[in-house]
């Protein structure tokens, strides 16, 4: 299973079955408890921001320093050659000439289909507009695990803004592989996007709109 990793994209967490997943998530159990020798001592890594990051950066960063690799980048797209107008298709292959992988972050949801489209080099989205955000739902189905014990048919609930956030359209495309019940709750305007709701649709998910969260709580799994 592991080298079926080797040189993977991650653009949207529906680039993994479920099995995969489960995978990821055993192999960071096991690396959070008996922390691996730096390893990567030959590697370098580009994280690209055209758009403000902190978490996310930074720990892409560390995670690449504690494993002995190098890294390159920019943390705003101003200091690039975007302001001369050049396509974010040139400059990610002009950078995955440089390294082994590319920690994108761009300002429009598209712009990550073309980065990926320009290089060879392994591209992992860090956030692509509104749109996704597949390795901060890594993360996150990862605590899910680590508090529930299993993913497969929880209960969970959405509340606040949906439209834009994109941490949980990715997530929701995540539930779907583990067969959960989720539940939306938003303010007005704020709701899930069309293009999610018909992926969950098609997937068969059970879910459910509600106005406030107190009609929810009673619906959730106990922690």
């Amino acid at each position: 299973m592991n080298h079926a990793f080797k040189n993977r994209i991650i653009i949207s967490i529906e680039n993994f079955s479920s099995h995969e997943i489960l995978y990821l998530l055993e192999q960071a159990r096991i690396m959070k408890n008996f922390p691996p020798p730096p390893s990567l001592n030959t590697s370098i890594l580009a994280t690209c921001f055209y758009e403000p990051s902190t978490r996310t950066r930074l720990s892409f960063e560390t995670a690449m320093l504690k494993l002995g690799g190098r890294l390159i980048g920019f943390s705003d797209g101003k200091n690039t050659s975007a302001q001369k107008g050049e396509s974010i298709e040139d400059t990610i292959r002009v950078i995955g000439s440089f390294t082994d992988v590319i920690i994108l972050r761009p300002s429009s949801k598209e712009s990550i289909y073309l980065a990926h489209k320009s290089t060879k080099t392994p591209v992992i989205n860090a956030g692509n507009g509104t749109e996704e955000h597949p390795t901060q739902t890594l993360t996150d189905l990862f605590t899910m695990q680590e508090i529930q014990k299993d993913l497969q048919g929880l209960s969970v609930a959405f509340v606040g803004d949906l439209k834009y956030g994109r941490t949980l359209h990715s997530l929701c495309l995540a539930c779907a592989l583990f067969g959960m019940r989720l539940f939306f709750c938003s303010p007005e305007g704020l709701s899930l996007p069309q293009e999610t709701l018909a992926h969950l649709t098609r997937k068969k998910v059970q879910f459910s709109f509600h106005q406030n969260l107190e009609e929810i709580i009673p619906c959730l799994e106990p922690v």
